[in-house]
């Protein structure tokens, strides 16, 4: 199935971490941060949302595939655990 966790500001969502479950892994379809709004943790907060559901439903592997991941995205990737596979990223929940 899929789900989207917004984080919203003064009643307007400012960013959205969307995905979809499959088997034993989540797939991130759609990650954004309005550009007025980056660089002020709203990207790692959702992330930990994300991660925080994802143990609570047993999942063990997030996975980036298929998509673009800009390089302002990277970072925040690399340093929640993530590491990168081709043109993707993959990281065990622990």
């Amino acid at each position: 199935f899929s789900r989207k966790i917004e984080y919203v500001i003064d009643n307007r969502s400012v960013g959205y971490l969307e995905y979809s479950l499959i088997y034993d892994r989540m797939e991130i379809d759609n990650f954004m941060v309005l550009d007025e709004y980056r660089n002020n943790g709203i990207g790692t907060k959702l992330l930990s949302m994300c991660l925080s559901e994802l143990k609570s439903l047993k999942k063990e592997w997030i996975l980036l595939t298929h998509t673009i991941v800009p390089d302002s995205l990277q970072p925040l990737l690399l340093r929640s655990g993530f590491e990168k596979i081709g043109s993707g990223f993959i990281a065990k929940i622990q």
